[in-house]
């Protein structure tokens, strides 16, 4: 990992607690997404985003998300189902990334705890997850459904904390890695006072990661946590 930023919290030695992103950090569902945005505002007669602008908004809350893409207020609940219609008929593109579960396997191997903290609804985290094999990783699942406010808000991240116990005690930020592919991330991870890894993998650049203070940046999966 490349260490951009020093950190005085980060510790000197393994984590308790690893937490991941979903979209674009396991898994590439950045098709799926597009579909889903150009549908919904498609079927609201609203013209449809670019690639690049509808990326940029992939990690917050899905709501925020359809608004700034152009969704009228009233008509949020239509333009939320629509988008989640259009994302399903995509589901079949959505793969894990290349490495994504040796990396998974690695760090269950070293007896860390693993978690999601996703602005996804619940529903739809859990159906990837089992098609692709993958929820029996995780002790713990943060999702957009858990939480009164999303990302970059550190609400979520401090619900993952409280609810993952290492010998009876909650794990503390300091003994925490949040890893993710958008400043929402970071800047949610950094809120919550955790030790922060930024992935190139995703939809945000680099340059954007490390403006938004990641602590190191990894860019494989197999760099994570070395």
């Amino acid at each position: 990992m490349n260490q951009p930023n020093a950190s005085a919290d980060a510790p000197d030695s393994d984590y308790d607690l690893v937490v991941f992103d979903f979209d674009g950090t396991l898994v590439n569902t950045t098709d799926a997404i597009l579909a889903g945005q150009h549908g919904a505002l498609n079927d609201l007669g609203q013209p449809p985003p670019s690639p690049e602008q509808g990326l940029s908004l992939v990690g917050l809350p899905l709501d925020e998300v359809l608004t700034r893409l152009g969704a009228p207020a009233g008509r949020l609940d239509e333009a939320r189902a629509s988008y989640r219609a259009h994302f399903d008929r995509h589901m079949d593109l959505i793969r894990p990334y290349d490495g994504v579960r040796a990396m998974l396997d690695r760090l269950g191997g070293r007896n860390l705890q693993l978690a999601i903290a996703t602005s996804r609804h619940a529903p739809s985290l859990l159906e990837i997850l089992a098609v692709h094999d993958l929820a029996g990783y995780f002790v713990y699942l943060g999702s957009g459904d858990n939480v009164q406010r999303g990302k970059p808000h550190p609400e979520m991240l401090e619900l993952v904390l409280r609810n993952t116990v290492v010998e009876g005690i909650a794990v503390r930020p300091s003994r925490c890695l949040m890893v993710g592919d958008t400043t929402y991330d970071i800047e949610m991870g950094r809120a919550a006072g955790v030790v922060t890894c930024a992935v190139t993998w995703g939809v945000h650049s680099e340059e954007e990661l490390r403006a938004a203070g990641a602590t190191v940046v990894a860019d494989k999966p197999d760099h994570v946590a070395r």
